[in-house]
């Protein structure tokens, strides 16, 4: 069961390759948000996928990276993972601690898993859920606001009178008996 859409992972990596301020935490516009949702963007576009999407499937590729880099510098790799050189641009950026510690620390390697899919499944629990909407709406609002005023509020007015529709229905409660969005009653 695949959670993320497919997405070319080789291409998306060597367009990642192309934004250090994604990578590099010494990059100026590494910890400028707006640029960095700016980058993002392009990344989603040049690949034809959402922002979040993206975003998830970097976090993925990175952390698979960073176990594959463990491993490969253990001497107790069996087989090299087939995204390792081709990200091997981030290990400058990937911190080096005692190696054999963490590996100690972590399952044995013949529990490693090449699929993505699977380690994203394993290690989202309930607070990276939350995390994906505040994600998405963070995303629908960076988008709303290129929109004209007007039509921002008639936006928020309209999700509003959505979720307060949802939160009645899931508490049984009745609607109220005067219209919420007063554009459409």
């Amino acid at each position: 069961m695949s959670v993320l859409p497919d997405i070319d992972e080789e291409a998306f990596i060597d367009q990642i390759k192309n934004y250090p301020a994604i990578y590099n935490d010494q990059h100026s516009d590494y910890t400028n948000r707006f640029k960095r949702e700016e980058v993002w963007q392009e990344v989603a576009d040049f690949m034809g996928k959402p922002a979040a999407i993206c975003k998830r499937k970097w976090d993925v590729l990175r952390a698979n990276f960073r176990r594959a880099h463990r491993i490969e510098r253990s001497g107790l790799r069996k087989k090299q993972w087939r995204h390792y050189k081709r990200l091997s641009f981030l290990i400058p950026f990937t911190r080096t601690e005692d190696v054999v510690e963490q590996l100690k620390q972590e399952e044995p390697v013949s529990v490693f898993r090449e699929n993505e899919e699977e380690i994203l499944i394993d290690s989202k629990n309930n607070a990276e859920r939350s995390n994906a909407n505040i994600q998405f709406f963070t995303s629908m609002a960076m988008t709303i606001n290129t929109f004209p005023m007007d039509h921002q509020v008639r936006i928020k007015m309209m999700l509003l009178q959505q979720v307060s529709e949802v939160q009645l229905l899931l508490e049984n409660l009745p609607p109220p008996d005067y219209p919420i969005n007063p554009f459409t009653d």
